[in-house]
């Protein structure tokens, strides 16, 4: 048999937007393909990829959101897998969340990626909940009920508040706000609570995250983000809430994939 060869993971350079284009198709999800200007902006400097013999096998777009290390797309060449090509690409993410001051990590997979689920639970990930990626097309909105809420930009001020009430991991609004185009958008509720809020990307073009206290306010906060739409469709992420997976399929809403979150410690 002959010797494995070694595993070189680095940093992304410019030089490598083709191989991450092509690595891309694998994930096996419709998203856009991001431009070599968005790519080279936002997401190269958090990209580490996977060489072995000179050859680009695989790579890892790690955010880190506030405190809350997120590997956002993990993705490893038909060539390479069952390999540690995945294992390395993970530990270097991990490495970096922990030096930058991480507390936890999380990521999304499929529920019939068993591989993948099995190498994650391995590296101290475990299910927390499911999830549904859906897309949807503005003139579904009229489907959806309209409640008389009211709905305003989030101030920077209020990341804090908003961030403890919905369990989002400290920093993470202040992070989408360094990134290019984001519409930070909340519904107030009395009392100084909130009764929903999402973080847009128009380019994209997508919701993430995307919570609300109840279903019946999924259409206030849909139109309030409406105005800043490019498109004539965006993709949701709705995170642990069955309930409103289903209201916005019946409002005409295409179920795109189911995901388990997985999240654990570093």
């Amino acid at each position: 048999m002959p010797p494995r060869k070694e595993i070189l993971i680095r940093s992304a350079g410019t030089e490598d937007y083709e191989s991450f284009v092509g690595l891309l198709s694998h994930l096996g999800v419709d998203d856009p393909v991001p431009t070599f200007e968005c790519w080279q902006k936002e997401r190269q400097r958090e990209t580490w990829i996977a060489e072995r013999d000179g050859r680009v096998v695989g790579y890892c777009y790690a955010q880190l959101l506030g405190e809350l290390g997120r590997v956002a797309q993990l993705v490893v060449g038909p060539q390479a897998r069952r390999r540690g090509t995945g294992r390395a690409l993970l530990v270097r993410a991990t490495e970096a969340f922990r030096a930058r001051g991480a507390k936890e990590w999380s990521l999304n997979v499929k529920p019939d990626n068993q591989a993948a689920i099995g190498l994650y639970q391995s590296c101290g990930l475990h299910v927390a909940y499911r999830s549904w990626a859906l897309r949807m097309l503005w003139d579904r909105l009229e489907q959806l009920p309209c409640e008389a809420v009211t709905a305003r930009e989030l101030l920077p001020a209020e990341d804090g508040e908003v961030e403890l009430q919905w369990g989002l991991s400290p920093g993470r609004l202040a992070a989408a706000r360094k990134l290019d185009g984001r519409v930070l958008l909340g519904l107030a509720g009395q009392s100084c609570s909130w009764l929903g809020v999402a973080v847009f990307d128009p380019s994209f073009p997508g919701a993430y995250p995307f919570r609300i206290a109840r279903p019946a306010l999924a259409g206030p906060l849909l139109r309030v983000l409406q105005p800043h739409a490019r498109h004539d469709y965006l993709g949701l992420v709705v995170e642990d809430d069955a309930p409103l997976a289903e209201v916005l399929i019946q409002a005409g809403a295409t179920l795109r994939f189911e995901m388990l979150h997985m999240q654990g410690p570093l």
